[in-house]
């Protein structure tokens, strides 16, 4: 999980001035950085929203203060203020450094290095190994990283920002997207598929997964090594899939969730709680199946 360094060091006293906006703390202490709640650190910053605070360990809060909506004395140090994402949103575009670095994209020079096809757009603020294959009509935003002996089918697009909306002045606004993308090796993306960049932390593509066309990828998804994801399928942010995992045709799955190792999910399956390592699930609602059953 990345860190986002401030401007100038800040006690908490000082950044309602900053801000001018009033809200209380559990304590005053100095803020030089901002993370998610869950990144060790002694002066940095994270928020929790209220729909996400009730399901919360007081062993997952590793940041020194995190903006909250009500006061838990089990947390060391807070912030409390209605909206939490909005407050960090506010403190992120004032006092972030280089908030607002613009995303260039490489000129036809500069991309003749690269194993690309036609009208392809790699941002300055990418990394992309040279042994990466990039066809036709693909976008590569900023803070994305792919390792070698990837393939990026036409079409897609690597690092876009998601969707992360707030309430804020009677209107719907979007969350910035810190974080970035990273695609390990061994990687196939397929054509006209979607991976959006973390809000905080990176979206992550472990080596050796195999990502068909028209997936949607949400923003701080974690897969991992040698997992096959089939067309059509959508994935919502912040779900962790571990290694050996196979997704069916048009699955769908919720964010925040959890699936083992070496799971199968079943075509058009909708899946809106956590999945236990080694299972074969399907349907919707989705169900266990037991492959013992069905072959004998």
């Amino acid at each position: 999980m990345k860190i986002f360094n401030l401007k100038k060091r800040v006690s908490i006293k000082e950044l309602q001035k900053i801000l001018n906006l009033k809200f209380v703390s559990k304590k005053d202490q100095y803020i030089s950085s901002l993370s998610s709640y869950q990144r060790q650190g002694n002066e940095n910053l994270g928020f929790i929203d209220s729909d996400r605070l009730k399901n919360i360990k007081k062993s997952e809060v590793k940041s020194s203060c995190v903006i909250i909506t009500k006061k838990i004395d089990a947390i060391k140090n807070f912030i409390i203020y209605k909206n939490p994402r909005k407050l960090f949103e506010k403190i992120s575009i004032e006092l972030i450094k280089n908030y607002s670095k613009n995303d260039e994209f490489l000129s036809p020079k500069e991309l003749l290095k690269y194993n690309v096809g036609s009208n392809v757009l790699i941002s300055k603020h990418a990394k992309v190994d040279t042994k990466v294959k990039i066809e036709s009509n693909v976008v590569i935003h900023k803070n994305t990283r792919i390792e070698k002996n990837t393939l990026i089918s036409s079409g897609s697009v690597i690092g876009s920002v998601g969707l992360g909306p707030y309430f804020s002045g009677g209107i719907y606004k979007n969350c910035t997207h810190l974080g970035g993308v990273h695609i390990k090796k061994n990687c196939f993306i397929g054509s006209n598929s979607i991976i959006v960049r973390g809000t905080l932390g990176d979206t992550v593509i472990g080596d050796n997964s195999f990502i068909s066309n028209l997936v949607n990828i949400g923003h701080n998804v974690q897969i991992g090594k040698t997992c096959f994801i089939s067309s059509g399928v959508v994935i919502g942010g912040s779900t962790v899939i571990n290694s050996l995992v196979k997704i069916g045709i048009g699955a769908v799955i919720n964010r925040n969730i959890k699936i083992g190792t070496n799971v199968s999910i079943g075509l058009g399956s909708c899946v809106r709680k956590n999945i236990e390592k080694n299972k074969t699930v399907a349907g919707n609602p989705l169900r266990v199946i037991d492959l013992k059953k069905k072959m004998f």
